[in-house]
């Protein structure tokens, strides 16, 4: 019995005494009762168990007219990283962990780093691109391959860590069911609401006035500190709607996060070098001037300006205790992010912004959107004493799109006369049209059969994928000017001649 919930799980034992009780929950704590005619019921509580990791428990029952002075139980979890009861190499990481452990980004990643032989997403030396990553059994990847995760474009993470009840890093797990992979394969499995109604709320922050000022010998040395703001909130409820029988888990976390748009200024008179351009904050002024009464497009700021990143995620879980046999598992996740990101350097001379020799403006950068939506059912069946059953289905949808900052315009390169960019402005010329969407369907059917002292298992996995790239560079055109004086004679021509 999971004491948490009430959730049962019976069997038999064979002829040798053996039993098995796959697909429990994650956690605990479990209670074991083990009876047999003749004999005298034996209890032992306390249990827990973990994701991926076999945990026996042995009990020697006492015949009714047989008295011991004592009694001794004994529950033994496998904790070598390789054993013959745990195949391959596993790192787990439990919710007491991921409650405990320092994070700053609330990300899977800064957990799956416990693993000796990671390094960010990749693992073994392996492409980031080429992980597995689960919830609860089911795929939940960047199917198209742009990113390691789904919403690594946005910086965004696609779950709350408040959502999740234990991760598993497998690097070789041997197992037929963990395929398609290469480098890691990365479960996490969510939490689920209990017979006891439970909640938790947070909100926390960051700032350039959490950060010091000074370094250097005796710390006198001043330090820029750029400005930035971090927000990160959230909310998790769960319980039961029907006790022992239908529970609920809901979970939302939301972050508000604001960087500096350019750590580089115009010059206004100082010195170049540092962050300091040789661009003339002069020149930026007129041309933009320029530009809104000639052609009513507005360019935004150039310097002192912020970078935007908004995401907002949600899991809505139920689990509903069909009867002792049968268990089902409804999962839906959503989430909406996106983020400003500076315009591309591609296709330009020697760079647009970043450096001492050219900046662009603030509506010349982009907005990137990664949304997702996906739903799963997991049912979970113990045919008998010896089969059982896990079967999943599911959908997801993937959403990745840019958005312009301002009126559609070509790009446009103004160069300083030697073939060097100066000033940059227009459309980002790779954001217009830029879609990404993917859908992916999956069904996995998982049987295993205890025979003896045996374990046979048989399954099938099926996946479909589905994508629409739309990707149209430069459609607005991309002009590059010898200098300002060229750009402002083509352009009053231009208007000359309209």
């Amino acid at each position: 019995v999971h004491e948490p919930s009430g959730t049962r799980y019976r069997s038999n034992s064979g002829a040798d005494g053996r039993y098995n009780l796959p697909a429990l929950r994650i956690g605990g704590p479990y209670k074991v009762t083990v009876s047999f005619v003749g004999f005298e019921k034996q209890e032992l509580t306390d249990i827990n168990v973990q994701l991926g990791e076999p945990t026996r428990v042995d009990i020697a029952l006492i015949p009714t007219n047989k008295q011991l002075t004592e009694v001794v139980v004994t529950s033994t979890r496998t904790k070598s990283l390789i054993s013959k009861d745990k195949k391959g190499t596993s790192t787990n990481i439990n919710r007491r962990q991921l409650a405990a452990l320092p994070t700053l980004n609330r990300s899977i990643t800064d957990f799956t780093r416990l693993t000796p032989q990671a390094n960010g997403t990749s693992f073994a030396g392996q492409d980031a691109r080429f992980i597995n990553f689960t919830i609860d059994g089911s795929i939940f990847n960047n199917s198209f391959g742009l990113q390691a995760l789904p919403g690594s474009q946005t910086n965004s993470t696609p779950i709350s860590l408040d959502a999740l009840e234990e991760i598993q890093v497998n690097l070789s797990p041997y197992n037929l069911k963990e395929l398609g992979f290469t480098g890691a394969s990365i479960n996490a499995v969510t939490r689920s609401g209990t017979n006891t109604f439970h909640g938790s709320a947070f909100y926390n922050f960051r700032n350039e006035s959490l950060t010091g000022d000074k370094a250097g010998d005796k710390g006198k040395q001043d330090v820029v500190i750029a400005s930035f703001d971090v927000k990160q909130f959230g909310a998790s409820v769960g319980g039961p709607i029907i006790k022992n029988k239908l529970f609920f888990f809901a979970n939302y976390e939301g972050e508000r996060r604001t960087d500096p748009g350019t750590a580089y200024v115009a010059n206004r008179g100082e010195p170049v070098g540092g962050n300091v351009t040789r661009v003339l904050a002069s020149d930026l002024d007129k041309l933009s001037q320029f530009l809104s009464e000639n052609f009513g497009y507005e360019t935004g700021a150039y310097d002192n300006y912020s970078l935007n990143t908004q995401s907002d995620k949600a899991l809505l879980k139920f689990d509903w205790n069909i009867n002792d046999r049968h268990r089902l598992s409804l999962r839906g996740n959503l989430l909406k992010s996106k983020r400003d990101v500076p315009m591309s350097g591609s296709g330009g001379f020697s760079g647009r912004n970043g450096n001492n020799f050219s900046m662009n403006y603030q509506n010349s950068n982009y907005e990137i959107n990664n949304d997702i939506y996906s739903g799963i059912m997991q049912l979970n069946s113990r045919l008998n004493n010896n089969w059982n059953n896990e079967l999943i289905f599911g959908f997801i949808a993937n959403r990745d799109y840019r958005k312009e900052k301002a009126l559609t315009f070509p790009t446009v390169d103004i160069l300083d006369g030697n073939d060097r960019n100066y000033i940059a402005f227009g459309s980002e010329p790779f954001t217009p049209n830029n879609i990404l969407n993917t859908d992916t369907w999956q069904f996995s059917d998982n049987l295993s059969a205890v025979i003896g002292k045996h374990t046979l298992s048989m399954g099938m996995n099926f996946e479909s994928f589905r994508f629409f790239n739309q990707f149209t560079p430069t459609i607005n055109g991309n002009y590059a000017f010898h200098n300002l004086d060229s750009f402002y004679a083509s352009a009053n021509a231009w208007l000359a001649a309209n």
